[in-house]
């Protein structure tokens, strides 16, 4: 699939499991090259309590490739 924000896309592959709901992208830590998160992350996304990235959520678009 191709994961995409407004900062840039990376691919992955994507497997359906019930345990995650629909909606929900589920992107374990330690991906890097080409599935790096980072590259679709914006400095500006920032948590509004402690100011940290946040890491945990954010918007993007999702499509089969």
């Amino acid at each position: 699939v191709i994961i995409e924000t407004n900062r840039g896309s990376i691919e992955m592959k994507a497997q359906l499991t019930p345990d995650i709901p629909a909606g929900i992208v589920n992107i374990p830590h330690g991906w890097g090259l080409k599935a790096n998160t980072n590259l679709v992350k914006s400095g500006e996304d920032l948590d509004p309590i402690s100011g940290f990235l946040a890491f945990k959520s954010m918007l993007f678009r999702l499509a089969k490739k």
